[in-house]
This record gives structure tokens, sequence and C-alpha cells, in this order.
């Protein structure tokens, strides 16, 4: 095997599993999160009281939303009823809606999908083994939210 495929397989994979590390980390209660803001009010400006804004909430949250309008018209009912039943069974982490969701998955395949293409595809320099390791990037991306979200079920259970 090629040193570079596997420094390429190594480098997905520790970005996927940064990626999990942070979105496992627990949050603090928001209620107590707020008082404490409320306590600090220490910004000069609006910048620079967005920029004490947790990572998510500033960068991940309002992408997802854009996003989820287009995703959320392509899937059905009856997947969007799962999805809220186990959203509640998880305690509604980060205060996620259905729409919310399919935005992070929206995300989280796109990212996939395309840093395996950079990886293999263009750096690599073989273009179809980029595009199915892309795809393959792409189920990654599109099931990683899911294995998060079922260890928050188990763990609320």
């Amino acid at each position: 095997m090629d040193t570079g495929i596997i420094v390429a397989a190594v480098a997905a994979l520790s970005v996927l599993l940064i990626a999990f590390g942070v979105a496992g980390a627990r949050e603090e209660d928001p209620l107590k999160q707020r008082l404490s803001q409320l306590g600090q009010m220490t910004a000069k400006d609006l910048q620079e009281l967005e920029l004490q804004m947790p990572f998510f909430d500033r960068t991940i949250k309002p992408l997802a939303a854009r996003l989820s309008g287009s995703v959320a018209r392509i899937t059905s009912s009856s997947f969007s009823e799962r999805t809220e039943k186990r959203l509640a069974m998880a305690g509604n982490p980060g205060d996620l809606k259905v729409a919310d969701w399919l935005g992070i998955k929206a995300i989280g395949t796109g990212t996939g999908a395309g840093v395996l293409f950079i990886l293999f595809g263009v750096l690599g320099g073989n273009i179809t083994q980029g595009l199915l390791l892309g795809l393959v990037g792409a189920g990654i991306g599109y099931l990683g939210p899911e294995f998060w979200h079922g260890r928050a079920v188990k763990a609320r259970q």
C-alpha cells in the first residue's frame, strides 16, 4: 500500500475522532451558563460578545439552520417524527430541533465526502479512487452523528 494513502487515511480518521470528541464534550446547563455570562459582562462590543459564545452555537448551528430547509423538504414525515422522538429520548442535546439535526447531518455528509475526496482524489492523484472514497466519507459523515446521538440516548437512559 502507498504511504501517502496511509497518511491520508490516518489524517481523515484523526479529524473524525476530533469531531466526535468535540461533539461529545459535556455542556454546562444553559441556565447556569447564561447567568454566569450576565455576571461577567465584559464585552466591549457586539463582535466580542458574539465571540464569547461557544464555537458550536456561533458556527455549526447557523449553518445547519440554513441547510435544514432544503434537507427537510426531501425527508418524509415519519422520518421527522422518529428523529423528533429520538432527540427527546436524548434530552434534546444542544436544544436541537429536527431541522437543526438534519442540517448537522448534511454538514457531516458534505464534510466527510469533501475531506476524503480531497485527500485521496486531489492530493492522491487518483480521481476515481477519490470519488469512491468520497462516497464512503459521505456515508461516515451521515452516520457519524447517529452514533453520537445513540450514545446520548443510552447515557440518558
